[in-house]
């Protein structure tokens, strides 16, 4: 009975964090802030000692580390030796190439597991996925074996969709407002070059 109870309120705590990221979500205007209060001010309240959030580079052949909570984020937006994996490459590697979650309970039992900046016990990597395409990974590593749970797991999933979709639509807002500046930038060199025409025009008309 005990245990029921507890689950309980494990799960309620859970869709508690879920409805508040997705909440707060709204008002995140960039990346990076989605990145950094991802790992902080979610993660960090499922109990996790640490998480690190992967985003896949521009040319899609690896995954960099952006943000991270616990020792790896020594201080503000640092993050202590970034590592940067190949798609395919280690546990996240491999997440970020199947889109499949993976919840190690004993990563020396796994012949994948890759030491960042120090070795652990157990290991969960979820990907975020938009229109089916895996744009990044968050992983998480605890001393403790088998600490991950398939509520964790769920979460996390939940989490990670949501993040997600608010980092495609940043993107997209991002990059429009970088065409928008491109393009007044063009209409200002152009009205600039009309303007010299013009005065050279008049300049040869009264000559």
């Amino acid at each position: 009975m005990g245990l029921n109870v507890r689950a309980i309120e494990v799960e309620n705590l859970h869709l508690s964090i879920i409805s508040q990221f997705a909440i707060h979500m709204l008002a995140c205007p960039s990346v990076d802030e989605v990145l950094w209060r991802l790992a902080r001010d979610v993660v960090a309240r499922m109990g996790f000692d640490d998480v690190v959030i992967y985003l896949l580079d521009e040319d899609k052949k690896s995954f960099h580390q952006r943000a991270a909570f616990g020792n790896k984020n020594p201080e503000a937006n640092e993050i202590l030796m970034p590592l940067i994996l190949s798609v395919g490459h280690g546990i996240v590697g491999r997440v970020g190439l199947t889109g499949t979650p993976q919840r190690i309970p004993d990563v020396s039992l796994h012949p994948e597991y890759i030491v960042d900046n120090e070795a652990r016990g157990s290991e969960l990597a979820v990907p975020m996925v938009v229109d089916g395409e895996v744009i990044g990974v968050i992983d998480s590593e605890n001393a403790e074996i088998g600490f991950y749970t398939e509520q964790d797991e769920r979460t996390l999933i939940a989490i990670a969709s949501i993040a997600a979709t608010k980092i495609s639509q940043t993107r997209s807002v991002e990059m429009l407002s970088k065409e928008r500046g491109q393009l007044a930038q063009r209409v200002e060199e152009r009205t600039a070059e009309l303007t010299a025409a013009n005065i050279e025009l008049a300049r040869a008309s009264r000559l």
